[in-house]
């Protein structure tokens, strides 16, 4: 859990954060702005056995509280500029393509399925 929170706030130890969150005092509560919502937040704690560290912690936002006044997606490629990228790598002779994974990603635990 501390990592996690360190993680989207300011950093723990060797933990570099994001500054995604800041913690707040009572005094800085009282004067948050009219034009922001509070909201909650929800941990979810797993269990992978076949991770490096097996135990996991991740915290979401109450999404049906959330007003946030910027963008509120992430830029990804969309998928005319992935197909003119494949299709350069796949039609020049001795072109090599190499593909990352993401190690801090959360993928909500599926529910409610028949195993």
């Amino acid at each position: 859990m501390r990592i996690e929170l360190g993680r989207i706030a300011q950093g723990y130890k060797d933990t570099k954060g994001t500054n995604s969150v800041k913690f707040m005092n009572l005094k800085e509560i009282a004067n948050i702005p009219e034009d922001r919502t509070v909201t909650n937040a929800r941990i979810i704690v797993d269990y992978c056995p076949q991770k490096e560290g097996p135990n996991r912690v991740r915290i979401t936002a109450g999404s049906n509280l959330i007003n946030y006044p910027y963008e509120l997606t992430s830029r990804t490629a969309d998928l005319t500029a992935s197909k003119v990228m494949w299709s350069s790598v796949i039609s020049t002779l001795g072109t090599r393509y190499a593909c990352a994974d993401v190690k801090n990603i959360f993928v909500p635990p599926l529910t409610g399925l028949n195993t």
